[in-house]
């Protein structure tokens, strides 16, 4: 009976990392491990990859064993240490920290085989394709795919309920912002409104409060009553005070003194006469409601609606990709822990860097400037992590390929365990 590397035609055992196919793969089976269209094709892929980790430095059964077999609930530490003790036999090493031989990349490849239950078989050269000369085989990137996440593609669900939710919880935020204004001018007016007449307000609801006190056949914004009377509205008083400086009213008559007629001896009343305030020609502002205007006023309100609500369904969107990308991150880094040794321990730099990636996508849901700011505050140092992998991706073709100039060749191959 075959075991699972003889039928993956994967002697290694090796698991694509995201995004990658190699050369010869035709998919991938239940558990991750890549399979191969035939024998030749999986272990020129491992080879590849041990003599990239040789290069690298891990030219012993201990280094190389650490960064090939991780531990973890299925790679327990006997089985690891097993694995070290098969390659020190195989290798004629004294112990798991003896280099390796020189040039010895195929026989590591044919002890890993051996020992993950694969075969191995020399491969004989193809008669209708030469060789690939050394100089032109495919750069050989390394990467862990133990630590690999799986990719939007496979974890899809967990994007689509995080893009869910962090929209849920940006619209209720959103919502929440735009009305505790809204309900709280409307608490103080019914309960306090002397206290809420003098309170300074924004420029909206002093419109609404002007459009209410004077006739429907004018129009008028504040700013146009700030400039009739000269002085600065902030406040509902305010503007009646305006209002009463601009209507005009009659002249008024009113007891002064209340004295006796000395001749009569009768009772008298000396009145004081206040002249009248002409008041301000309005006829500018008078306006008459026809069927365009009435069009032109609910095109006019539905263009400052949309204006005003562009931020916020910006905001919702963000808070939409924070809560996918949160979800695909903390998902990647709970997964990343478990392949670390799982139960409680304290998590590599990386996978902390990834905890702390999802936080900040969570905070991001919220749209608040300095939840936003906190949020990509805590996805720097992934960030970090990414870049630093990249430039040693880089520094490490141009080893291998001194006349590379920068980037990644069409052929590159990613390979790991």
């Amino acid at each position: 009976m075959s075991t699972l590397a003889e039928y993956n035609n994967n002697p290694g055992n090796i698991r694509p990392p995201k995004g990658v196919t190699y050369d010869g793969q035709i998919g991938v089976d239940d558990n991750g491990f890549a399979v191969f269209q035939d024998r030749n094709s999986g272990q020129q892929a491992l080879v590849n990859d041990v003599k990239h980790k040789l290069d690298s430095g891990l030219n012993t059964p201990e280094s190389f064993i650490d960064r090939y077999t991780p531990a973890s609930k299925e790679n327990s530490e006997d089985s690891r240490d097993n694995y070290k003790l098969h390659l020190v036999h195989q290798l004629g090493l004294n112990s798991t920290n003896d280099p390796f031989p020189e040039n010895s990349h195929e026989k590591i490849a044919q002890a890993i085989a051996s020992f993950e239950g694969g075969t191995w078989k020399n491969p004989e050269p193809s008669q209708e394709e030469p060789k690939v000369p050394a100089s032109a085989k495919p750069i050989v990137q390394s990467f862990d795919s133990s630590n690999a996440p799986k990719g939007l593609i496979q974890n899809w669900p967990y994007a689509l309920t995080g893009g869910v939710v962090g929209a849920g919880i940006s619209t209720a935020a959103e919502t929440a912002k735009k009305l505790k204004p809204v309900i709280e001018n409307f608490l103080e007016r019914r309960s306090d409104p002397a206290a809420w007449a003098v309170k300074p307000q924004e420029r909206d609801s002093l419109q609404r409060y002007l459009n209410s006190q004077i006739n429907d056949n004018l129009r008028m914004t504040v700013s146009d009553l700030e400039n009739l009377t000269g002085q600065k509205i902030r406040s509902p008083s305010e503007v009646q005070d305006a209002l009463v400086k601009i209507k005009a009213t009659p002249p008024t008559r009113e007891p002064v003194v209340r004295s006796v007629d000395p001749t009569t001896r009768q009772p008298r009343k000396i009145f004081r006469f206040t002249p009248n305030n002409p008041g301000i020609d309005l006829s500018q502002f008078e306006h008459t409601p026809t069927f365009l205007s009435n069009l032109a006023d609910e095109a006019s309100a539905a263009k400052n609606l949309v204006k005003a609500a562009i931020p916020s369904v910006a905001r919702v969107g963000v808070g939409a990709l924070g809560g996918g990308l949160s979800a695909l991150q903390l998902k990647d880094a709970f997964d990343q822990y478990q392949r670390e040794g799982g139960g409680w321990h304290i998590p590599s730099g990386r996978n902390a860097a990834q905890f702390a990636s999802g936080a900040g996508g969570a905070l991001s849901t919220l749209p608040f400037g300095l939840t936003q700011v906190a949020g990509a505050a805590l996805q720097a140092p992934e960030l970090a992590y990414n870049i630093k992998d990249y430039t040693n991706k880089l520094r490490e073709q141009r080893k291998i390929d001194p006349t590379a100039q920068g980037g990644l060749p069409d052929d590159t191959l990613l390979v790991g365990p």
